[in-house]
Order: structure tokens, then sequence, then C-alpha cells
């Protein structure tokens, strides 16, 4: 009530080049670059501000607690996914075994969790078995089918080569036991990429695109581009406490509704981040609104505390009684000792 939702404006639908529309005013005929530079505002003022991380009502998130346990979890995998977790791990992190049911089951989820509890994993496991189920049940069609969006290039970069590790792992599974899976191809788009690279991007785009929030933003401008985009059924949006708040994430809101647009069918939003606050407000970010009303977001927050062993440890009785040498000295030998521990 306090923001009421402007009032709706009347014209001629005007189309845009990636699919929109803007509306011409009714009186007399304008020029289009006046219209466009006047009417758009209305339009583009009402996407931002309903999706834009603020006022979020609680009817719209949803919060996990139930945890499902390994078998539970692998049971609904494709068996040389079921295989190589196994082998790699003896469970489930918690922040897996509450959103990966959900993911699975195409639903957005929120994911709140200390560093190092596995959440790149939570979000891709899903995603490489749907691939994989794909696979079986038919083709995996040519084109862009998860976005992965780091507000970073460096943990870009870091994402493309974790992700590509399990990928040659699965692959060599897959030929021991001659089992038949889908060649997975992952690549990164950010400034950094060249040329040549993104050339080749436009002919043979990957099915996992690492990417930027700035890159994807011109990646939707480019026509040749944008028909990539039609099966993408995923959209992973990284660190996202950094984006929520500024003006690159309204830049990304943007985008992100934009690729609503142009996808067949609603794509599963997954946020990622060690730290969130307000977890409401950055749910009803990653959500966004669809006509008017906000998208439903799952919230998995995990507040577990890591067990520190902690010592305080002197290389020798009394620093002020002994010479730098000394002390260095006996600290690289109590350093050894340790480390041979």
């Amino acid at each position: 009530e306090s923001n009421p939702r402007p009032a709706p404006y009347q014209g001629t639908a005007i189309p845009l080049s990636h699919g929109g529309s803007f509306l011409r005013p009714k009186g007399p005929k304008k020029s289009l670059s006046h219209s466009i530079g006047f009417e758009m505002r209305p339009i583009i003022y009402y996407t931002l501000r309903y999706s834009a991380a603020d006022n979020v009502s609680k009817n719209m998130v949803n919060y996990i607690t139930d945890r499902s346990s390994k078998e539970e979890v692998l049971s609904g995998f494709e068996p040389i996914i079921q295989k190589w977790f196994n082998n790699k791990f003896e469970d489930l992190t918690p922040p897996q075994a509450m959103a990966v049911p959900l993911i699975s089951k195409k639903e957005n989820v929120l994911v709140s969790s200390p560093t190092g509890s596995g959440k790149t994993l939570t979000a891709f496991l899903s995603i490489l078995n749907d691939f994989f189920r794909i696979h079986k049940d038919g083709d995996l069609e040519t084109g862009v089918h998860a976005i992965y969006i780091s507000p970073l290039k460096a943990l870009a970069n870091d994402i493309d080569r974790n992700l590509k590790q399990p990928l040659d792992e699965m692959i060599e599974i897959a030929a021991k036991g001659k089992m038949d899976i889908p060649e997975i191809k992952v690549a990164v788009r950010s400034g950094d990429t060249s040329l040549k690279e993104r050339a080749r991007m436009v002919r043979k785009p990957p099915h996992i695109l690492i990417t930027t929030p700035e890159s994807l933003g011109l990646l939707l401008s480019s026509k040749k581009f944008r028909a990539h985009f039609r099966k993408t059924r995923y959209i992973i949006l990284d660190e996202i406490h950094d984006l929520a708040n500024n003006k690159r994430g309204t830049h990304l809101s943007l985008s992100v509704e934009r690729l609503a647009q142009i996808i067949d069918g609603e794509p599963v939003r997954i946020g990622l981040s060690a730290t969130q606050a307000p977890i409401e407000d950055i749910a009803g970010f990653l959500g966004g609104y669809k006509n008017g009303k906000p998208r439903l977001v799952n919230i998995v927050d995990v507040k577990e505390r890591k067990h520190l062993d902690l010592r305080v440890i002197c290389p020798v009785d009394n620093l002020t009684l002994h010479s730098t040498e000394v002390i260095n000295s006996k600290m690289y030998d109590l350093l050894v000792d340790l480390v041979n521990d």
C-alpha cells in the first residue's frame, strides 16, 4: 500500500528487438526516438520497482528445515552420478541435503551457508543429472541450458575449472562402465574472453555458460546469441549479496527478466552466498515478480559454526630474553615439528 503499483499506460504496443515492447502514448504521434526516450521510463521503473530487493512479503518465501538422507537424494539420480558421488564423498553437506531435492523438483532456491559447505555442487548436481536424463530420453539440444552468473571474473574462472573436473571424472567412470553420457560443454564469457572464443560460442554455444552481469547484458543484446537462450532451464546467481543492493544488481535484475521473456518456460532460479542479510529481501531479489506477483523462493539458511581447535604457541619461554636469530630458528624448528605431526 505504501508503494502503489504505477497505473497502466495506454497506447500502441511497439515491438522491441529482444521480443518485448513499449507503449507509444495516445495523442499526437511522436518520433520513435522521442517515444523511446520518454515512454520507456515508466516501464523500466515498473521493472526495477518490482524486481528490487525491498518490501518483500513473507508469503512468497518458504523456509526449508527438512534434510534428506544421501540415499533419498541419490535414489532419483542417474547411476553415473550416484557412482561418482559415492566415490568422492561420504555424505551430503547440510545445504546439499536441504536444497538438492528442491532444485531437482525445479523450484527456486536461495542457499545461505558457510564457505566450504559445498554450495557450488549443491547448484550443479541436479543440473548435471537433468542433462544426463535428457540425453538418455532423447537428445541434449544445442544451446545454453544453464547460466552461472558471478560478480567476479576470477571466481567465474575458478568455477569453470571446478566444474570441468567432476565432468572429466564422470567421463572416465562412463568409459570404464561403458555408459553413454553426453558431451557437456562449459565456457566462460567475460570481458577477458578473446574475440575468437566469442565467435566460437556463437557458432557452438556451451550447455553451461559462466559469465558476469555485464557480459550477460551484452549477450542479451546480441541477436545471434540471444536465440541460444531459449533452452535455458537454470539461472544461478553466486555471491548474490554482492549484487542485490547496488547498480550492478539493478542491471542484473533487468537482464534476468529479459532472459525470462526469451526462455521457453520458467527457469529455475538458484541463489548462492555465504552471508545474506536480510535474507528475505535477498530472496525477493532472486525471485523477482511475474505478472505483478512475487515468485516463490525456498530459503535454505544453514547457520552452522565450525569447531575450532585453537592453541597459542610461542617458540621460546620469553621473547624478551632472546635475540631475533634465536627466536626465528626456534620458530622454524617448531613449524617443522607441527607440519610433521
